[in-house]
């Protein structure tokens, strides 16, 4: 307090790391925050990262923003990913999409795209998250690609391609996991498919 050169801050921010008292760690990284003094990619990542912790996304969404925007932080997919992850938790899905998009381009694996893919079905985006999905799984190293398979089905349901949408289901059936729940909406189609032509037949 007496002397506020940024290194004291962080080293004592730090021995408060050590001692797992991270309540206290965001405490003195965050004044040193507001004295505009944290100039570096990894102290702005661990401030958002326990601002994350904490659960308080919205101020760990901003200093990642910030620093992405000042090129303070370096411009990784890991870091677009966290700025990302903060933004949607604090329910500024608006603001997380582009953030999403860019760690999924800057990205080797399909994991990030099929990520993508789901918040794009979440806010109705289907075309996008057919697009998402689809790039994710060309590119490989999706953990779960049943998963990003079911969602596939649900964006292309959405749109109405009912075939596409049936593919996509039985593609992932073949894994256990997603198998009941594939099956369900393969049933939800046929029954679909059945209405839609008796509204058709009582119209013609």
């Amino acid at each position: 307090m007496y002397y506020p050169k940024k290194q004291y801050w962080v080293q004592a921010s730090h021995l408060y790391g050590e001692e797992k008292d991270e309540a206290r760690q965001l405490a003195l990284l965050e004044a040193t925050y507001e004295q505009n003094l944290l100039d570096r990619s990894q102290d702005i990542v661990l401030i958002s990262q326990l601002y994350l912790q904490a659960e308080v996304p919205y101020p760990a969404a901003r200093a990642m923003e910030k620093g992405l925007a000042d090129d303070v932080v370096e411009k990784e997919s890991k870091n677009y990913e966290l700025a990302g992850v903060a933004w949607r938790q604090a329910q500024e899905v608006t603001k997380s999409l582009p953030m999403l998009e860019a760690a999924a381009s800057k990205s080797e694996k399909g994991e990030l795209y099929a990520r993508l893919g789901n918040v794009y079905l979440d806010v109705d985006k289907n075309k996008e998250a057919v697009e998402a999905l689809n790039r994710g799984l060309d590119r490989g190293g999706v953990k779960r690609p049943d998963q990003a398979r079911l969602a596939l089905g649900m964006a292309h349901f959405n749109l109405g391609d009912f075939n596409a949408a049936r593919r996509a289901f039985r593609e992932a059936r073949k894994d256990k996991r997603a198998r009941s729940y594939a099956d369900q909406w393969l049933k939800y189609i046929s029954s679909e498919e059945k209405r839609l032509e008796e509204i058709a037949k009582e119209m013609g």
